[in-house]
């Protein structure tokens, strides 16, 4: 079964777009924001499916980002590592090498796969870490610790 993007687009929210920390640190280093991402879903379309994945298919995407270069990115409906489907809320640590040294947020909102423990945060969680980072970044000598529940 091929996924439709207008199917895709009405699923797209801030709560059900979900990354691994490994790919919000990839578009960090990459000057990659989440509006960037939400545009791709939104405007871009689908080139390639992988309509035998399990236990969902999964489809590339290509579209313009915010400030128009092109990006593409894989969308899947299942867990990246091992393909579960099974997803638990759960709270994490989010460490991030910035330049000027280590950002550290505690108690972050996260849904963990049950299966093999990989961590996704949704898009809503992503805006607030790239905030967070950002305001890091202009502060942090050496190491920073946030509570997520006291910063965001």
């Amino acid at each position: 079964m091929a996924l439709l993007i207008n199917d895709l687009r009405k699923l797209c929210t801030d709560d059900t777009v979900i990354m691994t920390a490994h790919v919000i640190k990839r578009c960090r280093e990459r000057n990659i924001d989440s509006d960037s991402v939400i545009k791709v879903i939104m405007q871009g379309e689908i080139i390639k499916q992988y309509e035998d994945d399990k236990p969902f298919p999964s489809c590339l995407l290509l579209g313009l980002s915010i400030n128009g270069k092109y990006l593409k990115g894989a969308l899947n409906m299942n867990c990246f590592t091992c393909g579960s489907n099974h997803m638990i809320e759960a709270t994490t640590i989010y460490v991030e090498k910035l330049e000027n040294g280590i950002l550290i947020v505690k108690n972050v909102p996260c849904k963990k796969c049950s299966q093999c423990g990989e961590e996704f945060f949704s898009m809503a969680i992503m805006k607030e870490i790239e905030k967070l980072s950002k305001q890091a970044e202009k502060i942090i000598s050496e190491v920073m610790i946030i509570d997520y529940n006291k910063a965001a």
